[in-house]
């Protein structure tokens, strides 16, 4: 299986899960602009594909032609790439998330700053989510969740959900790739 992962802020779940399980994507793509300082293109600056910005459908699919990607064995997984991913992208390609939300017990922490949601609206329970990416923002199927008691302050239920987020990417990655 090959394994393509995106990002558009700095990229360091990436890094933290190829550390954790000794496994490296076969091909990083950001659209983010200026990697240099990075740590991710320190580590994998011969991996790193550069997007556009705000990417176009035809953007994708000249990407997806000129690294060769076979349908049916490669995953793309977003390590917080913050772009919606249009529809013919999502419908041909197999994409999962990791939502920061327990979406499958909470569906209004669908969307952006689920973390704050929950904490806001002292949810007992915290967690997050791997689902398959859809049309649908947050909408697609759940794949794995995992969840914990709240701590009820932002700063202690980003330090779980950020642990959380990392065990369940590696026991997805572990199982598919």
């Amino acid at each position: 299986m090959k394994w393509i992962a995106f990002f558009s802020q700095t990229g360091n779940e990436i890094i933290n899960i190829t550390q954790s399980i000794n496994i490296s994507p076969d091909i990083i793509v950001t659209n983010k602009q200026n990697i240099e300082p990075l740590e991710i293109n320190k580590i994998f600056a011969n991996k790193i594909y550069k997007m556009p910005n705000n990417p176009k459908e035809e953007d994708y699919f000249k990407l997806f032609k000129r690294i060769e990607i076979d349908t049916k064995a490669t995953i793309i997984t977003l390590h917080g790439f913050l772009r919606i991913i249009p529809n013919s992208i999502c419908n041909n390609y197999n994409i999962v998330n990791l939502h920061p939300g327990l979406i499958n017990k909470y569906p209004e922490l669908k969307g952006i700053h689920p973390q704050k949601k929950a904490t806001y609206l002292k949810h007992p329970i915290i967690g997050c989510v791997i689902h398959k990416v859809s049309p649908i923002v947050d909408g697609g199927e759940i794949l794995l969740s995992a969840s914990e008691e709240s701590k009820y302050n932002l700063t202690d239920n980003l330090k779980v959900l950020k642990d959380l987020s990392l065990n369940l990417w590696l026991k997805y990655l572990t199982s598919e790739i």
